[in-house]
């Protein structure tokens, strides 16, 4: 028996606010009976329609980089006073507010101008709250595919700024009047995403004159930062990577061929890493990507080290270093020559004995040296007199020891400039393991040094 009082008295508030079914459908009948759903809703032609807009931002699906436009979701609210719906809720039982269809009433003239896809805001089907005192509230949770103009200077280790416009197409602010509801949080229930993180929501106005008259737009302009850990890790990381590789080619030894290899192998990932990075640009010239800028340094730092590696592996392992060589060592023999005569002629003098003090076997003919002479033991000088039909040849034997000790220093020879080339492509290799990573770095601390952690 006491829990049944109890539900009765709590019953009690209800009892005294309930109306009647029949009441509502009166109310509608009579706010609608000589309506005019194109007509603006003020006491007088001469008052503007002021609307308010409010805007939630729920959460940030994906920024487009390539091709500049901000997926996101959001919870808008327009409200704005229609003078011609509103009643006394005392005389329909307490009724202040109705489900209103919003094909039924005037909707305001509001628009999102950028906007990359054709879609109303204002949809017929869709409804509103109205309340006794004439104020048509609106609510809609909308996916918005907005344009977003990209800043690549420091991509992809940005900070973008995008913003979402609410405009008027026709009808300029005498008649309507756009303003922003103050909102406390306007990220209150923001989900949080992956890739960019909200710093800060600003509400501007921005007013502006055209031929059909004075417009005020309402901008919610929302800054935006990019997580940067993951491109450190697929970026910054393997670049480095890379460029240690390429400058510790010239600590392997001067005669290896893979030092060709691998700096090839760098030179075609920076490559890879480039081509990478620009597709996930927008084609545009107004912005030029620093981190862009750095691999394109470092490649063509990586092709001038695959230049001086062939340079250096030439030397050692190709005939014309040893002909430069020879041109280089017969010349200082020449200005030597030039400088002391007494050096030729004692040369032509032992070229002259060597000749007078070798046996000679005189023959009658041409023919019978060769007969008693082998050709690979003597030197043959023939004159042959026609005229008196005779013949003097003069024949010189080899000396083998001299021939022997001409092969083994044309061998000493070889060998001495290799060593002076091998000399010369370390000391080569010792200077670029210095310069080159001071390059890079150099390349990177004035470019990005003070945008990548």
């Amino acid at each position: 028996m006491f829990l049944l009082i109890l539900f009765l008295f709590s019953l009690l508030p209800f009892l005294g606010r309930s109306y009647d079914i029949s009441d509502e459908g009166k109310l509608r009948s009579i706010l609608f009976k000589d309506y005019v759903t194109g007509a603006l809703p003020t006491a007088r032609t001469s008052d503007p329609v002021h609307i308010g807009v409010k805007l939630y931002l729920k959460t940030v699906y994906n920024l487009d980089t390539k091709n500049q436009k901000l997926s996101s979701k959001v919870h808008i609210l327009a409200s704005w006073k229609d003078n011609s719906l509103k009643w006394n809720e005392t005389l329909y039982s307490g009724l202040n507010r109705l489900l209103i269809p919003l094909s039924d009433i005037w909707k305001p003239d509001i628009v999102l101008i950028n906007l990359m896809e054709d879609k109303m805001m204002f949809e017929s089907k869709g409804e509103v709250l109205l309340d006794s005192k004439g104020i048509v509230s609106w609510s809609a949770y909308l996916n918005l595919d907005t344009f977003c103009r990209i800043d690549t200077t420091f991509y992809p280790f940005d900070e973008q700024t995008c913003d979402i416009v609410f405009s008027k197409q026709y009808t300029s602010d005498p008649y309507q009047y756009l303003w922003h509801n103050d909102s406390n949080n306007i990220t209150e229930g923001y989900v949080s995403n992956g890739e960019w993180n909200i710093k800060d929501i600003q509400r501007l106005n921005n007013t502006k004159h055209i031929d059909l008259g004075t417009f005020t737009d309402i901008i919610f302009r929302v800054d935006m930062e990019r997580k940067t850990k993951y491109y450190y890790w697929i970026y910054v990381v393997p670049m480095i990577s890379l460029a240690t590789v390429d400058v510790l080619t010239f600590c392997l030894p001067v005669k290896s061929q893979e030092k060709l290899n691998i700096c090839l192998f760098v030179f075609l990932s920076l490559v890879y890493l480039v081509t990478t990075v620009n597709q996930s640009m927008p084609s545009t010239s107004d912005d030029i990507s620093k981190f862009g800028t750095l691999l394109w340094c470092f490649i063509l730092i990586s092709g001038l080290i695959i230049l001086i590696n062939i340079l250096i592996i030439t030397m050692v392992h190709r005939k014309w270093a040893k002909f430069i060589s020879k041109i280089s060592k017969g010349s200082q023999k020449k200005n030597t020559n030039e400088d002391d005569p007494s050096l030729g002629n004692k040369k032509g003098n032992i070229d002259i004995d060597i000749t007078e003090n070798a046996p000679s076997i005189q023959s009658p003919t041409c023919g019978d040296i060769s007969e008693t002479v082998s050709p690979q033991d003597v030197d043959i000088q023939t004159e042959c007199l026609d005229n008196k039909g005779t013949t003097s040849s003069t024949i010189t034997k080899r000396d083998p020891v001299n021939q022997n000790t001409k092969v083994r220093e044309k061998k000493s020879e070889t060998k001495e400039i290799k060593e002076k080339w091998h000399f010369v492509a370390t000391i080569i290799d010792f200077i670029c393991f210095f310069v080159f990573p001071f390059a890079f770095f150099a390349s990177y601390w004035i470019l990005l040094g003070k945008c990548i952690p």
